[in-house]
């Protein structure tokens, strides 16, 4: 495994990146980082190069100043990543809010993807409850304190 990091925006974003042949991003949920993953990479690296990052904003990566933070803008993060790699097409596995930023990829970049799954993660728009509790929970991290109590799936 070996862990990369470069500027994007100004800031630096941080991956890791493990095995050999096609690559497999992968992209964690809110409020977590790529060890989300541990679990099963030594399964997938035996048959993909696997590209995990720290989101922008999350784990070892910053949070670039110089664009608002959307869904769209962390797939536009993703895909300098990819570039970085020279990776111009993989699959893209989504955990909860990964799923999300796989789906803007998919469509902002739609020669780029090869399959995509999502984990814990929908195709639909948020509900209310749903949006509530994920703004509770940006307002909870931005104060340093516990999501232990929140469900979001």
């Amino acid at each position: 495994m070996t862990t990369n990091q470069f500027i994007y925006e100004g800031s630096n974003l941080f991956y890791r990146k493990s095995g050999t042949g096609l690559s497999v991003l992968l992209l964690h949920g809110f409020g977590e980082d790529g060890s989300v993953f541990e679990s099963i990479i030594d399964e997938l690296k035996q048959h993909a190069t696997l590209l995990i990052p720290d989101l922008p904003g999350s784990g070892k990566s910053e949070l670039p100043t110089t664009s608002p933070f959307s869904i769209d803008s962390l797939a536009h993060a993703m895909k300098a990543m990819l570039d970085q790699e020279q990776v111009s097409s993989c699959i893209i596995l989504g955990h909860s809010m990964g799923g999300y930023i796989a789906l803007a990829m998919a469509e902002l970049f739609p020669g780029l993807l090869k399959g995509m799954g999502l984990i814990h993660s929908t195709a639909y728009a948020d509900s209310k409850e749903r949006l509530q509790k994920r703004e509770q929970a940006v307002a909870y991290i931005q104060n340093g304190s516990d999501l232990d109590f929140l469900h979001f799936n």
